[in-house]
């Protein structure tokens, strides 16, 4: 897992926070409503955070997060992206295949194709691709996985609530 900042505060955000985030941003980047995201502190930076304050923070994709980094967007244009989001104003997050009112889902990875599950993979038993059902109303079901190093630690989670000290794996 990622070291904790300066302050101690660590990069997982608790999940009354971040579902504030989610829903302020309509469940996706706010520039362009992409619905794979990151969790983006415009002020303070997440350096100089001593907490995940759901008013300062927003979501945006990794391309748009990225260009925040680099300075080649402004951290005053993504307030006025967060006041305005791309998925609010189009009334959804793009990628609707994720949504929970799809009918029938068809997860393909390479040549293998799954319809209607909830667990995407698994190694030696454990989930490592599965889907979590929306927390709230009008949230797109989430995509989450954990990635494990050589000694089956866990090293990065993507997308999930669940807190780094308890066990990864969906029941």
């Amino acid at each position: 897992m990622s070291k904790p900042n300066r302050h101690g505060l660590k990069r997982h955000i608790p999940s009354k926070v971040s579902e504030k985030i989610r829903k302020d941003a309509g469940f996706g980047c706010v520039v362009c409503g992409d619905l794979i995201v990151e969790y983006e502190h415009i002020e303070p930076l997440f350096a100089d955070a001593i907490e995940h304050d759901s008013e300062k923070m927003t979501l945006l994709c990794p391309k748009h997060h990225a260009r925040v980094t680099k300075n080649l967007i402004s951290k005053k244009q993504i307030w006025e992206y967060k006041a305005n989001p791309k998925a609010l104003q189009d009334g959804f997050a793009r990628d609707p295949s994720f949504y929970s009112e799809t009918k029938e889902m068809e997860i393909i990875i390479g040549k293998s194709k799954s319809k209607n599950v909830k667990v995407i993979l698994t190694i030696y038993g454990k989930p490592i691709i599965w889907f979590e059902n929306a927390n709230l109303k009008d949230e797109p079901i989430k995509l989450c996985a954990i990635f494990l190093d050589q000694e089956s630690r866990p090293t990065l989670y993507i997308n999930s609530d669940l807190s780094p000290n308890l066990i990864p794996y969906p029941g």
